[in-house]
């Protein structure tokens, strides 16, 4: 990630958590979604993307405070993504 010591962690039943200070403390953030996520990643501080099970996405405009689910036709589990656009 471009930005350190920002960073980011996804997990069990929609957990997002940031970190600002390279780990020492870490901050939830609020998803409503109650399925596990598998990867995140951001292209700018603000703007990024959660996946997981189920074909689930999710994204953030405002640097993960609040996370919305993009739609898809997908319905297998995504366990990686990269951020390559803002688009």
């Amino acid at each position: 990630m471009k930005y350190a010591p920002l960073g980011w962690a996804v997990g069990h039943a929609g957990i997002v958590q940031r970190t600002v200070n390279g780990g020492q403390y870490w901050k939830h953030h609020e998803t409503d979604t109650g399925y596990d996520l598998f990867a995140v990643s951001f292209i700018t501080k603000r703007k990024g993307w959660a996946v997981g099970h189920y074909g689930i996405i999710l994204r953030t405009t405002d640097g993960g405070f609040t996370w919305e689910v993009s739609s898809n036709c997908v319905t297998q589990n995504l366990h990686s993504i990269l951020a390559l656009s803002e688009d």
